[in-house]
């Protein structure tokens, strides 16, 4: 489930060569380190139910900070701004740092779309939610 997240990482790191991937890593999955925070201060929701799909139990009912694309693009966007103003030493352009760094993070979003159910809000409000569910379909043993 998660290695799509870090495959971007892995390919990101070509694109930035200097770029540590350990950040790579934390950036791909920068909204499931936010959901795990969230989750347990009690601000988003999942339910625990059997046979939900193959591959996960978890009903995901409730999680617009961490996951809706309207938080992506805040996080992405947070994480570029990090990356201009802090001082690196990185032989890239900090433009292009955060460029890829924010890639690294809006990635998330189209990967979780693919995978999940009907769960991933658009706008944080739960009006509008996508989700191709390919979870639903594993490969065979």
């Amino acid at each position: 489930m998660f290695i799509g997240h870090f495959a971007v990482g892995l390919a990101l790191k070509r694109v930035g060569k200097a770029l540590s991937l350990g950040l790579l890593f934390i950036a791909v999955q920068l909204p499931d380190l936010i959901y795990g925070v969230t989750l347990l201060t009690g601000v988003e929701k999942i339910n625990i139910v059997a046979g939900t799909n193959p591959l996960t139990s978890a009903e995901y009912i409730f999680f617009p900070y961490s996951h809706s694309l309207v938080a992506i693009l805040l996080w992405a966007g947070l994480a570029a701004l990090i990356f201009l103003i802090a001082p690196l030493k990185s032989s890239l352009p900090k433009s292009k740092t955060a460029l890829v760094m924010a890639t690294a993070v809006l990635s998330h979003f189209t990967f979780d779309v693919i995978v999940h159910n009907l769960d991933i809000d658009l706008l944080g409000n739960g009006a509008y939610k996508v989700g191709l569910g390919l979870w639903n379909f594993p490969p065979p043993p």
